[in-house]
Parts: C-alpha cells; structure tokens; sequence
C-alpha cells in the first residue's frame, strides 16, 4: 500500500503559504541551559500559524518541509523561510527576516539547525507557558540560501 497523498488532490492540497513578518529575534534558554534559536511572529493575524504550536504539542511534529530563499530588496535582502505541513494537519506560511539585521541570528539558527517560533509574547512565557512551535532545519540548505556577503 501506497501512504504517498498526491498533493494535487483535494485531501492532499496544502494551501499558499501565508507571509508572516519576523517582529523580533533572539534566543530562548531552557532548562539544563540549552538556547534555542527564537523567532517572534504576530500570531494574531495568522490564527492556523498560531494554532501549529498547540497541534504540535499534542500530536507531534508529522510530515513537514521547509524551504528557504533569499530576495534582494532595498539596501539589503529578505531571507524567506517556507514552511510546509501535510500532517496531521494542512498548513503553510513563510516567515520574512530582514537582511542584514537578521543575519547574525539566522546565522545562530545555522548552527543549531532549529528555529523555535514564538506565537505569543515572550515577555510573558515564564509565566503563560505556552506552546512555542519548534521545528528542525537542515544548516546546509539555509546556508546555500544565504547571500554572498564577500563583495
């Protein structure tokens, strides 16, 4: 038996990803000291990005992809960072970091080959708990997506 969905099938069309700016950056440290690299997003406008976080804490991570690309724009780049969900549930949404204020952390993300994504307000998760939304990434791809800084 075949478990491949074709994704141009209804029941396997994963929707446009939706563009979600990056606010802010930073590193969150968890128990033992370990520090994550961490990317806050306004969640408000995008409530099924939102909701991944709460999925994932109860179902676990399943069939996901991303996929990165970097644009030239004004004096700098957007480093696009495309995420894609097949189960256990449908989704898609690109995070936007600007270049060159986000190098350094995409850099940190680099090295630790994952990104944690705050959908709440990380001034209060010490005392909120909530489910942040952690997903794995392959180093080398990000790094092939970097632009060239050696000009």
């Amino acid at each position: 038996m075949n478990d491949h969905v074709d994704p141009t099938s209804e029941a396997g069309r994963v929707p446009q990803p939706e563009m979600v700016p990056v606010l802010d950056v930073g590193l969150t440290v968890a128990e033992g000291g370990v520090e994550y690299p961490t990317a806050v997003i306004d969640a408000g406008a995008h409530p099924d990005v939102a909701d991944l976080a709460r999925v994932h804490a109860q179902e676990g991570m399943g069939d996901l992809r991303t996929e990165a690309m970097c644009v030239p724009f004004e004096d700098g780049h957007v480093f696009l960072l495309g995420v894609w969900m097949t189960s256990p549930v449908h989704a898609a949404f690109a995070l936007a970091f600007s270049l060159p204020s986000h190098t350094e952390f995409l850099q940190h993300v680099i090295a630790a080959g994952n990104l944690l994504i705050a959908t709440s307000d990380p001034g209060r998760a010490a005392e909120d708990k909530p489910a942040w939304l952690a997903i794995d990434l392959d180093p080398a791809s990000l790094l092939r997506s970097m632009p060239d800084t050696s000009e």
